[in-house]
């Protein structure tokens, strides 16, 4: 039999457990950075930053190919074809394996040049050496280990992938403590050891467990087919032209800024980029989900089971954006003076980065139905088509920016605009557009039935926006005003935003807790 789709119960547990790993790692960037600093110094966090960032950028080796081998291993056990899928997934570890492979013969030299290129100080050039040579090798290492994300995420294991490598955030911010802290000689090169070593062992532990829950065979040497690897390779192309498009409106955003407005001017934007993108994970979650659910159904002609399940995931997710958006409306412009000191931001220079990350993050809510096409239309074997679309948004965007910041009267804010219309051109493009046409409806009614009931829910807490920006209340008047505008969207939303299906689990999931709890 194929896999059985995830119902509301497995789905909870895979989004919960995947926002506290989030929560986690980004708990543990808070952590660990003071711990480095107090250490080694800004010198020594500076070394650890230039290591990381260069063995995140070697791991693109991978070519998405985790991600793709998920999606042929869904639509290939959907068909109970087990014959393709130990084709597909041999060939990945193959691949995968060669990748590792390169770059662990290559990390010894690479290591050795690094603090000639970097410049770095000679109290440090030989420990930093060796800490990027142990970065690259355990990430070789890993990189054919890899292969278990997109095993497990066929069989929709994203709570037990969180779970592996939130037992390894744990393993590591442990370490990281001992290097720091209890380490005396070499301890930059135990720090490499400390971050680099758990990701490896949860690595492994994820290969373990994808080859006994593995419904066939998992690898096979004489079923490496060179139409496997390509077929791999072509869709992994397109992701990365998607990771490519995205990287190129973060960073080209703000370096364009940078260069037609000056440094000063960078962060107005840089800052309000990463605050927006940091929530990606969180409203994401659905995309990662969505994946192999799309590429099963796809595979068993079930269309209109795909459209259902899109337009409510994208209702969901939408309507958390919204209400996100009235959060970012209401708190930033308290939160980031209070963030970034109020004698390092002056009120122009704060009143921009407001507006800025309004901008971009309205253009971020806009396109989340689109996020979610993407993935459905990579899944379905439309990839193409969707990397052009993301690599034209990106592109459209930061050239209108460079017209907008070219206004005196915008200047940063320009750029902010021309990535929020990036954002818009997703949502109302080429992306939506091909999705409409692949589930047989018009594009003004798939968007029809996407946004409709989520800005209708929403109207409450949009309409006390304008209140806020009048009246300007302290505490109390916020949560005044704030608080029966939240509770009548909630109940709304509740009522005409969850489907009924899903209405009715979980009122039997309350009535059940409520149950538990009168009997004891």
């Amino acid at each position: 039999m194929g896999p059985k789709l995830p119902g509301l119960r497995r789905s909870a547990i895979n989004v919960g457990a995947t926002w506290l790993l989030q929560a986690g790692t980004l708990l543990f960037a808070l952590v660990s950075v003071p711990l480095v600093t107090r250490r080694f110094g800004l010198e020594g966090l500076g070394v650890w930053l230039l290591v990381q960032q260069l063995a995140s950028h070697f791991q693109l080796l991978e070519l998405g190919l985790a991600s793709s081998l998920g999606r042929f291993l869904s639509r290939d056990h959907a068909q109970r074809n087990g014959a393709a899928y130990s084709e597909h997934s041999t060939s990945a570890i193959v691949l995968l394996l060669g990748m590792g492979l390169v770059l662990v013969l290559l990390a010894y030299p690479i290591g050795q040049v690094f603090p000639q290129i970097f410049s770095l100080p000679p109290d440090s050039a030989s420990e930093g050496a060796w800490m990027l040579t142990i970065a690259l090798v355990l990430t070789g290492m890993t990189l054919p280990l890899r292969s278990a994300i997109g095993v497990l995420a066929s069989q929709h294991q994203f709570a037990l992938q969180a779970g592996v490598d939130g037992i390894a955030l744990l393993l590591r911010v442990t370490l990281v403590i001992a290097a720091c802290t209890m380490v005396e000689d070499h301890a930059l090169i135990a720090l490499s050891l400390a971050v680099f070593g758990p990701a490896f062992l949860a690595g492994l532990a994820l290969f373990l467990c994808a080859g006994r829950s593995s419904p066939y065979t998992l690898f096979q040497s004489g079923l490496i087919r060179r139409a496997a690897m390509r077929a791999l390779l072509d869709i992994s192309l397109a992701a990365m032209i998607v990771t490519l498009s995205a990287v190129l409106l973060r960073q080209g955003s703000a370096m364009l800024v940078g260069f037609f407005v000056g440094a000063d001017a960078v962060a107005l934007v840089a800052l309000p980029v990463m605050l927006v993108v940091s929530l990606g994970p969180f409203l994401g979650i659905a995309n990662q989900i969505m994946a192999p659910v799309a590429s099963q159904l796809d595979a068993s002609n079930q269309v209109a089971v795909l459209h259902s399940i899109y337009v409510n995931a994208a209702r969901y997710t939408l309507m958390a954006g919204l209400f996100l958006f009235v959060a970012v409306f209401v708190l930033a412009p308290v939160a980031l003076p209070a963030w970034l000191g109020a004698e390092a931001l002056s009120p122009d220079r704060g009143r921009a980065m407001y507006i800025a990350l309004l901008l971009i993050y309205a253009g971020y809510c806009a396109a989340i139905p689109a996020f979610l096409a993407r993935t459905i239309l990579v899944s379905v074997g439309r990839h193409r088509v969707a990397a052009r679309g993301e690599l034209m948004g990106a592109l459209l965007g930061l050239s209108i920016g460079c017209v907008l910041m070219g206004i005196d009267a915008l200047g940063p804010v320009g750029m902010a605009c021309g990535v929020a219309i990036s954002y818009l051109f997703r949502a109302c493009g080429l992306l939506t557009r091909e999705l409409a046409s692949y589930f047989g409806v018009s594009l003004f009614a798939l968007h029809g039935e996407i946004w409709l009931r989520p800005l209708l829910c929403s109207l409450p807490l949009l309409g006390a926006l304008p209140l806020f920006s009048i009246l300007s209340p302290g505490l109390v008047g916020t949560v005044t005003i704030a608080l029966p505008a939240l509770v009548l969207a909630a109940i709304l939303a509740f009522s005409f935003v969850v489907s009924p299906a899903h209405r009715a689990r979980l009122r039997g999931i309350l009535k059940g807790c409520f149950a538990k709890g009168g009997q004891s």
